[in-house]
Parts: C-alpha cells; sequence; structure tokens
C-alpha cells in the first residue's frame, strides 16, 4: 500500500525482492485510486481516519480481508522464500519487538 506522494527508489528496490522471491505470485500495489474502486467494509472510518498511516492500517485489513494474501509493508525487505508457510497456514503473522513483542500488522497473510 502507498498512499501519497511518490514512492522512494529504496523502498520500490525492497519491493522488487519480494517479487524476486516469490515470481509466482500476484504482486498489487494499492494506492489511492485503488481506493476509490474498492467496495469497502468500512468506507467512513477510512474516510475520517486522521492521517495516511491510519487509513493504510484500516486498508490493509480490508484488502486481506476480501481478497486474501499476504500484505507486507512497502519498507520490508524479502530475504527469503515465504512459500513454506504461505502453502501450508492459513493465517500467519510477523512480531515485532519495539518493547514487547507484538503481532505486527507491518506483514501478516490469511487466505
Amino acid at each position: 500500500i502507498w498512499l501519497g506522494g511518490n514512492i522512494p527508489e529504496q523502498f520500490l528496490a525492497w519491493r522488487n525482492t519480494w517479487i524476486d522471491l516469490h515470481p509466482e505470485w500476484q504482486h498489487i500495489l494499492w494506492t489511492e485510486e485503488d481506493v476509490e474502486e474498492l467496495a469497502m467494509l468500512n468506507p467512513e472510518a477510512y474516510k475520517n481516519a486522521p492521517n495516511l498511516g491510519a487509513k493504510s492500517d484500516l486498508l490493509r485489513l480490508e484488502v486481506v480481508w476480501r481478497f486474501g494474501g499476504l500484505y507486507i509493508d512497502i519498507d520490508f525487505e524479502c530475504l527469503k522464500s515465504f512459500d513454506v508457510l504461505h502453502d501450508h497456514l492459513d493465517f500467519y503473522a510477523g512480531l515485532s519487538n519495539v518493547g514487547a513483542m507484538e503481532i505486527s500488522n507491518g506483514i501478516f497473510a490469511a487466505r
């Protein structure tokens, strides 16, 4: 997901690591134009979100709920294939350690 201005070149390079390691997958970069055509469950929450980060948080849930698949923040570099996880699990998510362990909304997948 990218909402706002131009995507930094480094983010595009990291996105390409996902494409390179998962050539059989469909890779979609959701933008503001895509949101206009998406029938959201919570359009008012999205519309009233206070900033682009909050909008992105809502949009990622909407997209994975509706279509399934893997959501990753655009600033995540892929170092290894996720095929084994994707082929055997109905849900998986990353963990982040920001003072306490928590489930990350920066990377998660569902069928």
